[in-house]
């Protein structure tokens, strides 16, 4: 069932490394718009949260990926995850031609808690970026992409450097990797 399973998913770079933490991926392909002469989409914070609701500390995240992405030097994606409500993350290459889309992934630290849920924050300006669509995946043992949720919020906040939660009634839940463990030895490197 795996393999059959495995060549349908999206592959990417990132190769699963069992000595750090899980790897998840945001696929941004929607924004508030217009997208005439959009310039990007950004964020301020991506935040995780533990079982128990606790926002994950920045040091337990390894590291974030923007791949294909373009941003200025101050606005790379480890803004994304400082703590810091006067940093952002831009990606200047989300509008290339036809094509709408931007992908994060995030690395967490060996022995970070498992996140359950997340929230976005709003960047300090220019409305006409916040992610309106997104799918939400995590990197297997077999290198592969699983999606577990597809999201899509009509009407982000209008306040800045402001949680989705306050307008989405709570956080994002990150639904469990749904392989079993026969399933994911069969293809442990």
């Amino acid at each position: 069932m795996l393999g059959a399973l495995a060549c349908a998913l999206a592959s990417s770079g990132l190769v699963f490394d069992s000595s750090l933490g899980p790897n998840f991926r945001f696929d941004f392909t929607g924004v508030r718009g217009p997208l005439n002469n959009l310039g990007g989409i950004s964020l301020t914070e991506i935040r995780l949260y533990d079982a128990q609701g606790v926002l994950l500390p920045p040091e337990a995240i390894h590291k974030v990926e923007n791949e294909g992405g373009g941003h200025f030097p101050q606005e790379v994606p480890a803004s994304l995850v400082d703590g810091r409500l006067d940093t952002k993350w831009l990606d200047l290459e989300f509008i290339t031609g036809e094509t709408t889309a931007s992908s994060l992934s995030i690395t967490l630290v060996a022995g970070a808690p498992e996140p359950k849920s997340y929230d976005f924050v709003t960047a300090m300006v220019q409305i006409k970026r916040d992610p309106t669509v997104w799918s939400f995946s995590r990197l297997t043992p077999c290198n592969d992409w699983y999606p577990l949720a597809s999201v899509e919020v009509l009407s982000p906040p209008l306040a800045r450097r402001v949680p989705y939660a306050t307008v989405t009634g709570g956080r994002f839940a990150i639904p469990e990797l749904p392989l079993t463990d026969e399933e994911l030895i069969a293809c442990t490197p």
